[in-house]
This record gives C-alpha cells, structure tokens and sequence, in this order.
C-alpha cells in the first residue's frame, strides 16, 4: 500500500494555511514495479497539521505587546 502524506501548518489565530508539503511514498511492490515514482493504486492517506502563526497575525500579536 502506497502512502500520501499531506502536511499542513495554519495559523492558529484566523486559520489561515501558511504551507502545504505533499508527500508520496510508494510501497515495495510498487517500487519493485515502476522504480520509485510507482504507484500500487491502493493508496493510504494520512492528513498532518501543525500549529503556527502568519506573518500578518505575528506582526499584530506584536504590536500589542509593545
């Protein structure tokens, strides 16, 4: 079973997306098959977030502190 990893990082204030990283990883017997960019067509997902801050939330959050 192949693998596709979708890693996510949102601001935690609005929830805004701040980068998006797609990651493919083929399993053995696709690799065996195609070379490493194969793909066996059974497909798992798995969907990652991580909190942070834009730059525009950052600026704000800042600017109340001063």
């Amino acid at each position: 079973m192949c693998v596709k990893v979708t890693h996510d990082k949102k601001c935690e204030t609005c929830g805004k997306t701040i980068s998006s990283v797609v990651t493919e990883r083929p399993c053995y017997k696709a690799r065996e098959k195609d070379g490493y960019f194969g793909c066996c067509g059974i497909i798992d997902r798995i969907d990652v977030s991580d909190p942070g801050e834009c730059d525009e939330c950052e600026e704000k959050r800042k600017a109340k502190e001063a």
